[in-house]
Formats: C-alpha cells, structure tokens, sequence
C-alpha cells in the first residue's frame, strides 16, 4: 500500500488519505501480508495493526516517480489525487488494485464552478496531467477498487475494470455517549471544506462548535469565528472518538468528497450529521433518512431548528445512523468487499 501523504510514527494516519485504512488493516492483514509506505522527516519502520510500516526520509519513497510530474506548487490535498501514480514505477504484474479516493475529474464533473473556484488554474491544468497518468496507470491494473461511486463515471470512461468497496470504521470503538450541547468539524481547515458554512450556522443558531484539524485557511477561519468556537488543532484518535462521541451534531460542508470518512465516524458515535448536497455524501446515506442533507446555510440552520423542536427526530436519526454504519460502513462489512472483489484477481 503507497501513499503520498507524511507522516511520523508520533503522527501515523492522522492525514485522511492515511486514516482511511487504519481499522482495516486487523481484517486485511488475516489474508495478506500488508507493507504500508508514506513519506516522512525521517526513515521509521514499526508495526501497526497488522501491517508492517515503513516510514521513508523525506518525500522520496522510491517507487513513486514524480519527475515525470510538472513544477507545480499542489497543495497537499491536491497531492492526495497522486497516490496512485505510484504504479508507473512499479514492474508490470498480472495482480495489481490501486484504491480510489477521489480523482479531479470527477470532482470537477459533479461541479464545475466550484471546482474553478477552489481549485484555480493549478486544479484545470492538473485535469490533463491526472488523465495522462490514469491512461498509463490503466494498463497496469488489473482492478481498480473505488470508496464510493463518485469516481465511477469517470474510471468507466477509461476503462478500468471497478468495484466499489466503500470505507470503514470499527465501531466497537465509537460508542454513542451523554450528549453535551456542541456541534464539531473534523478536517483539514482549507477552501473547499467550507468550514466558513460551519461557524455561520453555529452563529446563526447559537450552538457551540469545536473545530478539529488545522490546515492552511486556519488564521483566516479563526478571524472570523464567533466567541462560540473552539478550535482545537491536531487531536490524537481517542481524543477525536470522545469529541465525536459526546457532540450533538457533526458539520460536514465539503464542496466535494470521495467519501467522507467523519461521516460515518459520527453516526457510529450516535452523533447527526448535517451534510453538504453532494454525491459522496449521498452515497453514504444509500437512500436512508440519516441526519440533514442541505444546500445552503439556511437550510442547516433550519435542519438543526427541527432537530432541536423535535427530540424524537433526533433521537431516531441518532439511531439509524449507528445501524446504517453497522450495517454498511463498519470495518468488517468493508473488509468483505475488499476480500471478495481482491479474490477475482489474486493469486
């Protein structure tokens, strides 16, 4: 497994192109022997769940060829497009997956506006250049594993072979608890997260709101926050789960998504989400009445109106999310697909 992300052993999977695999890792590891290689200040080799973890010195990890790539000054969520370039230095096997989180295309597919918008004339040029590498990734891949259909259309077009196995979370470990009077952000705090929606409707309906994550938009977002917001940075996992556990609603903005991992980990945590109208979000839902799909501020101030008129409301999506993650989205029910859709091709 390759990521583009760094990281320390201090720091291990707290980037979410990192985090997404960590409680898949005891289910995975049961079936396949697991190397996991991201970039990081210095060279660490550990054990982690299962898998073995080879911290590589620097951004150089051997098998990713980036000289192939322009001079272009990505952020780093960007760079999270470029994980799988990883396969153009790799020998040509006959058994190879590569995951999908999220691609560029797709996001600038699903709206085009706003991906101008937050992404600029870097993100149009790195449309050319990410079609460019897929077309050569193709051919090395023999399947092509995608975390939700947002990626779909786009991977069809190209013709990779796909199957979607979605992400998960171990539940045992997010449990729902007394609920106190706070809503919570998790992310990283950049533009197209929309994190500004989130301390507008904690302003607008007066609910307290803990902000988990930094990210480059962070000095900007805390000029502007209301005296009810917290800002806590960088938390470590079990900090995170008690946060989510004891918060009241989930803040979940994003102009766009692969999926949106927070999500789940809030429902299993029994806490509701209110989601920004988009297809990864949509997709995690899978038709269910979960938590408050809105378009707009005023539509997440008026979700949370209801919610807070109607207990039984709350409390029933409360519950539904914990079931729909324990059904869909738990670690386990995610580690089946990936097993199953693995098994066509392995050996």
């Amino acid at each position: 497994m390759l990521t583009t992300n760094t990281a320390s052993r201090a720091a291990f999977f707290r980037a979410g192109g990192v985090r997404f695999i960590a409680d898949l890792l005891p289910c995975l590891s049961k079936r396949f022997d697991i190397d996991v290689y991201v970039a990081g200040p210095r060279s660490e080799d550990f054990d982690f769940r299962g898998a073995s973890v080879h911290i590589v010195q620097s951004r150089k990890i051997p098998f990713t060829d980036k000289r192939m790539l322009p001079r272009l000054n990505l952020d780093a969520d960007l760079v999270l497009f470029l994980d799988y370039v990883a396969a153009l230095s790799q020998p040509r096997k006959p058994h190879s997956a590569i995951v999908f989180h999220h691609l560029a295309q797709s996001f600038y597919d699903e709206n085009p506006a706003l991906y101008r918008r937050y992404f600029g004339r870097v993100g149009m040029r790195y449309l050319s250049i990410e079609r460019f590498l897929l077309n050569r990734v193709r051919d090395r891949t023999a399947l092509a594993l995608a975390v939700s259909d947002v990626t779909i259309p786009y991977l069809d077009e190209l013709g990779f072979r796909v199957e979607i196995v979605g992400n998960g979370v171990d539940t045992s470990l997010y449990r729902p608890a007394k609920k106190a009077d706070y809503a919570v952000v998790v992310g990283r705090l950049v533009g197209y997260k929309r994190v500004e929606w989130a301390l507008r409707v904690a302003e607008r309906t007066g609910i307290p709101l803990k902000i988990v994550g930094t990210g480059p938009d962070e000095s900007y977002l805390r000029r502007i926050a209301p005296d009810s917001v917290e800002f806590l940075g960088y938390v470590d996992e079990n900090e995170k789960i008690r946060i989510l556990s004891h918060a009241r609603y989930l803040f979940a903005f994003s102009a766009f998504e692969g999926f949106d991992l927070p999500v789940i980990e809030a429902m299993a945590s029994g806490t509701v989400p209110i989601m920004s109208d988009i297809r990864a979000h949509r997709f995690i839902l899978s038709g269910n009445s979960v938590g408050a799909v809105v378009q707009s501020v005023a539509d997440a101030v008026a979700a949370i109106r209801r919610y807070e008129r109607d207990d039984e409301l709350w409390d029933s999506h409360s519950r539904l999310g914990r079931r729909l993650v324990e059904e869909l989205w738990s670690a386990d029910a995610v580690c089946r697909r990936y097993l199953s859709a693995l098994a066509a091709i392995a050996p």
